[in-house]
C-alpha cells in the first residue's frame, strides 16, 4: 500500500541524523532523494529535462533563443513583484482563447508577472506559440535544465571517485528499506546542489516579493534558491495532494526542507486531504476553486456515443493494452466506445506505440479531439485509471470512479478503503458496465 511507503519514509525522517546527512547549500536535498525512492518502488517518472535531440531540434534551438532574449528583457524591464513556474501542458483552448489552468488568475494577471513555463510537449506547445509570444514566457527547463543536469552529473562523477561519507552513510540506511543505486542517489543529490546555483544566479538580477509554483515539491532546488533570496512561495495545486501522497507527507518541522509557505487547493476536499498529512498547518492552506471545473460546468452540449474514459498516466502501458484487448468484445456487445485520454506529459512516441499495441479494437480508441478531461468524464459513462488526479474530478462529476488494479502501493489504497463505494478497484470491463 502507499500508506506503508509513507510510513517507511517518516520513519526515516524520524532520524534528524540521517536527515542531516542530505545538508548542502544551506538547504537540504532529501525532496530530491524521495522523489528518487517514489521513482525506484513505483513507476518510471519521465525525466522533466529536455532530451540532447529536443535540444539539438531546431524548435529547441528556437526555445532557447526566444527565452533567452525575453529573460534578457525581462532582467532590465522587470518591474514585477511576481514570478509564476507553470507547465506547458496547462495550457488549453475554450472557445478560442488559449489559458492556463494553472495560473492564479484570482491573485495576479498574467501580464503583471515574471512568467515561466516547464516544456515537455513540443506538439502541445507549438499549437499554443501565440502565447507564448504575447506573454514573453520563459521556458525554464530549456534555459537552467541542461545547466543542472551536466553540472550535477559532473560534481556527482567527481564525489563518486573521492567518495561522499554522508551520503555512504545514508545509503546504508536507505538500502535496507528501499530499491536504489548508490550512483542515483550521489546523482540526485549533487543534481539538487547544481540546481539550487543555477537558480540563484537566474533569479540573482530579479527583486521579486512572490512566487507561484506548480508542483513544488518535484522542483526543490528552485523553492530552495527562491527562499534564500527572501521570496515567499505559494504551491498552486496541480493535481493529487493528499495524505497518501509522499510529495505531501514530511515528518520534520517546518524550516529543515525547501518547501513552500503556502499552497493553493481546489476545494474544501484538498484543503481537509492536504492538513490530514500533517505537514502543511491548515492556515497555510487556501481554497482558490479550479478553473476547469468553473469552464465544464458552464459548458453546454454532449457527446453523442455512450463512452467509458480511461484517463492515461504515462506508465503501465502493457497492463492497459491487455485490458483494452480483453474488453473490446464486451464494449461492443454494449454498444459503448472506451476512449483512452491521454496524459499531458505523454509524447506522440508513446501513444503511437499504444495505437499499435491495440490496432485492430473496434471500441476502444485514443481520443483526438478537442474536449478536455474534464468535459469528457462528465459527460461519460463511467471514469477508469490507474492512479491519477482524474479520479477525483469523476467522484466530483460522477461521485464514482474505478481503479485498473495492476499497481503496487498505490496512492488510491487509503480511499479505497475509506470509501469503498466510491473508489472501485477492477481488473475486468464487466465490473464497470455492472455498475453503469
Amino acid at each position: 500500500m502507499a500508506s506503508d511507503i509513507v510510513a517507511r519514509l517518516k520513519k526515516l525522517e524520524s532520524d534528524a541524523g540521517f536527515i542531516e546527512r542530505f545538508s548542502c547549500v544551506e538547504s537540504s536535498s532529501w525532496i530530491a532523494i524521495k522523489n528518487l525512492l517514489l521513482q525506484t518502488e513505483m513507476i518510471e517518472v519521465k525525466e522533466e529535462y529536455p532530451h540532447k535531440r529536443q535540444l539539438a531540434s531546431l524548435r529547441g534551438l528556437m526555445l532557447i533563443l526566444r527565452s533567452s532574449i525575453y529573460y534578457f528583457l525581462k532582467i532590465f524591464k522587470f518591474q514585477k513583484k511576481s514570478i509564476f513556474l507553470g507547465a506547458s501542458s496547462g495550457l488549453f483552448f475554450n472557445n478560442g482563447q488559449i489559458l492556463d489552468s494553472y495560473f492564479p488568475y484570482s491573485e495576479v494577471d498574467p501580464k503583471s508577472v515574471f512568467y515561466m513555463l516547464n516544456c515537455a510537449d513540443f506538439d502541445h506547445l507549438t499549437k499554443m506559440k501565440s502565447y507564448f509570444r504575447n506573454h514573453k514566457i520563459v521556458m525554464e527547463n530549456f534555459l537552467v535544465g541542461p545547466i543542472k543536469v551536466i553540472l550535477g552529473r559532473l560534481w556527482a562523477e567527481a564525489a563518486w571517485f573521492s567518495s561522499n561519507k554522508q551520503l555512504d552513510a545514508a545509503y546504508e540506511t536507505m538500502s535496507r528499506e528501499f530499491r536504489l543505486s548508490k550512483k542515483a542517489l550521489y546523482l540526485a543529490h549533487y543534481k539538487f546542489i547544481a540546481g539550487n546555483w543555477a537558480f540563484r544566479i537566474f533569479f540573482a538580477p530579479l527583486r521579486m516579493n512572490n512566487a507561484y509554483v506548480v508542483s513544488a515539491y518535484t522542483k526543490s532546488d528552485l523553492v530552495s534558491a527562491l527562499k534564500r533570496k527572501g521570496v515567499h512561495v505559494t504551491e498552486i495545486q496541480h493535481g493529487f495532494v493528499g495524505r497518501s501522497h509522499p510529495g505531501y507527507n514530511y515528518n520534520l518541522p517546518q524550516g529543515v526542507l525547501p518547501t513552500p509557505d503556502e499552497v493553493f487547493v481546489y476545494n474544501e476536499f484538498w484543503k481537509d486531504e492536504l492538513a490530514r498529512a500533517g505537514y502543511y498547518q491548515p492556515a497555510q492552506i487556501k481554497i482558490t476553486g479550479r478553473l476547469k471545473y468553473d469552464l465544464v460546468e458552464k459548458k453546454a452540449g454532449q457527446l453523442e456515443a455512450s463512452i467509458i474514459v480511461f484517463t492515461g498516466q504515462g506508465a503501465f502501458y502493457n497492463e492497459i493494452s491487455q485490458f483494452f484487448k480483453e474488453s473490446d468484445a464486451e464494449l461492443g456487445a454494449r454498444n459503448i466506445q472506451l476512449i483512452y485520454k491521454a496524459h499531458p506529459r505523454e509524447t506522440s512516441e508513446d501513444l503511437a506505440n499504444l495505437a499499435k499495441a491495440i490496432a485492430g479494437l473496434s471500441n476502444v480508441s485514443i481520443y483526438q479531439g478537442e474536449h478536455g478531461t474534464e468535459f469528457l468524464i462528465k459527460n461519460s459513462l463511467a471514469h477508469i485509471s490507474i492512479f491519477s488526479s482524474c479520479h477525483f474530478d469523476a467522484i466530483h462529476f460522477l461521485n464514482k470512479t474505478f481503479i485498473l488494479d495492476v499497481m503496487k502501493d498505490n496512492f488510491l489504497n487509503p480511499y479505497c478503503l475509506e470509501y469503498p463505494d466510491q473508489y472501485l478497484k477492477i481488473s475486468k470491463i464487466d465490473e464497470v458496465i455492472r455498475m453503469i
